[in-house]
C-alpha cells in the first residue's frame, strides 16, 4: 500500500512541478478548461451539484442558469487546486494578486483578548486565507482533516505552513483550539459541510441542513469573536478577500437555544455571500443529506 501511495505522490508532485512552470494567467485558463471537462465527465458530482442548486434556487433560477453555475463551480475548484500548489510563488508577490478589505476587523477582535474564530467556508479560494493571515501577521492556526495518503498530506501541510499557518488535526482538536483562543490567537474553522448526527438542524437556503455546532460552542464558552471571511475571484484572475463584520454571539440562560440560534446566524451570513456569486461555492458535497444516507459525500 505504501509503495502505491508513494508512487501516486510522485505523479502528483510531477504534475505540480509542471503547473508551476506555466505562467499564472495561462494556468488559470487551463483550470477553466479542465473544470469544463470535469463537469461533463464527473457525472455523480455534477448530479450532486445540480440537485443542491435546485434545492437552493428552484424558484429563483432557470435550469439553464443552474447548469451554468454548476459548470463554473467545477472550473473554480480546479483553479483552487492550481493556485494552491502555486502558493510558494503566490506568496512572494501576494499583493499583486490579492486585495484585502477590512483586515483591521480581526485585529480589533484580538484587542478584546479572547481570541478570534475566523469563519471560513468552501467559497472562492479558501486556501488563500492562510497566506493572507501570514502576510498580515495574524497569529493563526486552522483545523484540518488528514488525508489517507501520508506523503501527499505532508506535502499539503508544507504548502500551508509556507505561509505561517499552524495546522490542527481535526481529530481531537478541541483542546488545541481552546488553547489557541485562550492565548488570544486566531483559529480558522471551515463550517459549511454536512455535520452528521452531531450537527444542529438549521436552515440553509430554506432547507434543513445539519451544521456543526463547534463554532457556536467555542464562541459561547470562550467569548472569542466570530468573524467571517470570504475570497472572491475577480474576472481578471485576481482576488479580493473580504473580512466581514463580526457575528454577535447570542448568550442567554438556554445554552441549547443559543447554540442553535448562533449556528443559524452563521448559515445566514454564508447564504448572503453565496447569493452574490453562487459559482464560487462548493456545490459538489451533499449538504442536505441525512445521517442514514451512505452514498457519495
Amino acid at each position: 500500500m505504501r509503495f502505491f501511495q508513494f508512487l501516486f505522490y510522485l505523479i502528483v508532485r510531477t504534475l505540480c512541478a509542471t503547473i508551476n512552470l506555466i505562467p499564472y494567467s495561462l494556468a488559470q485558463n487551463m483550470g477553466k478548461t479542465f473544470g469544463k471537462i470535469g463537469y461533463y465527465l464527473m457525472f455523480a458530482r455534477r448530479n450532486i451539484a445540480l440537485n443542491n442548486l435546485r434545492n437552493a434556487y428552484r424558484h429563483k433560477k432557470t435550469e439553464r442558469e443552474l447548469r451554468l453555475i454548476a459548470r463554473k463551480s467545477f472550473e473554480n475548484l480546479v483553479i483552487v487546486f492550481i493556485e494552491f500548489i502555486r502558493i510558494p510563488k503566490l506568496a512572494k508577490n501576494f499583493f499583486s494578486y490579492v486585495t484585502i478589505e477590512n483586515s483591521q476587523t480581526v485585529w480589533d477582535g484580538l484587542k478584546k483578548g479572547k481570541g478570534v474564530i475566523l469563519l471560513i467556508s468552501h467559497y472562492g479560494n479558501w486556501e488563500l486565507m492562510a497566506i493572507m493571515a501570514g502576510k498580515i501577521g495574524y497569529p493563526i492556526s486552522a483545523v484540518g482533516r488528514p488525508m489517507k495518503n501520508p506523503y501527499i498530506y505532508a506535502y499539503i501541510e508544507r504548502l500551508r505552513q509556507f505561509s505561517g499557518l499552524k495546522s490542527l488535526n481535526k481529530k481531537g482538536a478541541a483542546k488545541e483550539i481552546l488553547r489557541e483562543l485562550k492565548s488570544n490567537k486566531v483559529v480558522a474553522i471551515l463550517f459549511d459541510q454536512y455535520a452528521g448526527r452531531s450537527g444542529a438542524k438549521t436552515l440553509f437556503f430554506g432547507q434543513p441542513a445539519l451544521t456543526t455546532t463547534a463554532v457556536a460552542q467555542l464562541a459561547i464558552h470562550t467569548g472569542a469573536q466570530v468573524i467571517p471571511a470570504f475570497n472572491v475571484r475577480q474576472n481578471d484572475g485576481s482576488h479580493i478577500i473580504y473580512v466581514d463584520s463580526p457575528i454577535n454571539t447570542v448568550i442567554t440562560s438556554d445554552k441549547q437555544h443559543d447554540i442553535l440560534v448562533n449556528t443559524q446566524n452563521y448559515n445566514t451570513v454564508l447564504e448572503k455571500w453565496i447569493d452574490k456569486n453562487p459559482h464560487l461555492w462548493f456545490w459538489f458535497h451533499k449538504r442536505w443529506k441525512t445521517p442514514r444516507e451512505n452514498t457519495v459525500s
